[in-house]
């Protein structure tokens, strides 16, 4: 079973709070097996190192079958957003929190559309706590997202705002 572990326990917290039990999800990983001493960056240096298939690539196959019905996902983590998410680039904050409708047929031709929500993985919360509030956010918002309850409009921001703005701005209770 995924994320079984002290990540696994923070994400099911995330995933409670925002009012959705573990039975109600489909929890799936990059990756069938864990990377020797938990360094995935190690073993796919190795695996290129050897010439074999990077893990990643190696799965690929088994995780597109596995999700070719799926139409609403919650990436933890850059390279599993880069993995679903055509032309990511940056790091995980730069992009975290945002929903983003991936057309049919991408990254493979049997991918239906879906909507993604990207956000860390529960792991680096563990390590930066200070992230935690932003993690459990985005889950939240991406499940209000998903049963149509999110009610957000962008705010108005101006770039330079004139005197007039200002005093606009300041004069509202």
């Amino acid at each position: 079973r995924p994320w079984v572990g002290p990540a696994g326990i923070e994400a099911l917290r995330a995933f409670t709070a925002a009012g959705l039990n573990r039975g109600s999800a489909n929890w799936r990983n990059l990756l069938c097996c864990e990377p020797e001493n938990g360094n995935l960056e190690a073993t796919r240096a190795e695996a290129r190192a050897e010439g074999l298939l990077d893990p990643i690539e190696a799965c690929a196959p088994r995780l597109r079958a596995e999700m070719a019905h799926t139409t609403q996902i919650v990436t933890a983590g850059a390279e599993a957003a880069r993995r679903l998410i055509p032309g990511v680039t940056g790091g995980i904050l730069d992009f975290r929190g945002n929903v983003v409708d991936v057309p049919a047929g991408i990254p493979s031709p049997e991918m239906p559309a879906r909507k993604i929500v990207p956000t860390v993985n529960p792991a680096f919360t563990l390590r930066s706590p200070r992230f935690r509030t932003a993690f459990y956010g985005d889950i939240a918002r991406a499940l209000r997202h998903f049963r149509g309850t999110l009610d957000w409009t962008a705010p108005r921001a101006w770039h330079r705002p004139s005197i007039g703005q200002l005093r606009a701005f300041f004069a509202q209770p």
